[in-house]
């Protein structure tokens, strides 16, 4: 702050040396102390009869002093409550901090908590993958039947699904071992005019000839 500029209800004025020095002594001590001061304050620096001179012109002097005084009051509040603040947001956010790195420590000890708890994966508990179909050769299909001892044609059989594109009804086959089976249920064949069963036909014609019998006696 300017102190020693002259309040402009004084400019017209021509001053002497003395009210000049008067004057600006009296700023200064006002603006030292941030507030009008007291007598036994101004005479620390100034003698008393420059003090009752500037007294003279105490409203001019207080317009211009105490309005610049006010102003710096004001910034220097605003000041510290804008670092105030700063300083309560920068506790936060080192708060904030903390604690991100705390909970990601936590979270990083019990994932390994966890880890080291999962058991080994076995073979019974292990997901078990999807086998893809692979059609056989002719030479499978006549090894399985003879196996089978099931008469039946591997050779119309295996003509059969390749013709259609290896599918079972609407669905591509997932097992061809259990589509001869099903062959064999579906397809008895007869050799000296007698219907060659499989074993399961034969304890299937077994049950109905039984079932049946038991309704005749009931009969």
């Amino acid at each position: 702050m300017e102190w020693t500029k002259i309040p402009t209800t004084l400019i017209t004025k021509r001053f002497t040396d003395y009210e000049l020095a008067s004057i600006v002594k009296f700023q200064l001590v006002w603006a030292i102390n941030e507030e009008q001061p007291d007598k036994q304050t101004c005479l620390r620096y100034m003698t008393s009869k420059q003090y009752e001179t500037a007294m003279t012109y105490l409203d001019s002097v207080s317009a211009t002093v105490g309005d610049e005084v006010s102003s710096v009051i004001k910034k220097r509040n605003a000041e510290k409550i804008r670092y105030n603040k700063n300083k309560d947001l920068s506790k936060i956010l080192q708060a904030d901090s903390k604690q991100t790195a705390d909970s990601l420590s936590e979270q990083i000890r019990l994932d390994k908590i966890r880890e080291d708890n999962i058991p080994p994966v076995s073979k019974d508990t292990a997901p078990q993958r999807v086998t893809r179909f692979q059609k056989p050769t002719l030479e499978e299909v006549k090894a399985y039947c003879q196996e089978r001892n099931n008469f039946v044609d591997a050779e119309k059989w295996f003509d059969y699904y390749t013709a259609n594109g290896w599918k079972v009804g609407k669905n591509s086959m997932k097992d061809w071992k259990a589509t001869i089976r099903t062959w064999e249920r579906n397809n008895p064949v007869v050799v000296g005019g007698t219907k060659t069963l499989t074993k399961a036909q034969e304890i299937e014609e077994h049950n109905l000839k039984h079932i049946k019998e038991l309704f005749e006696r009931r009969a």
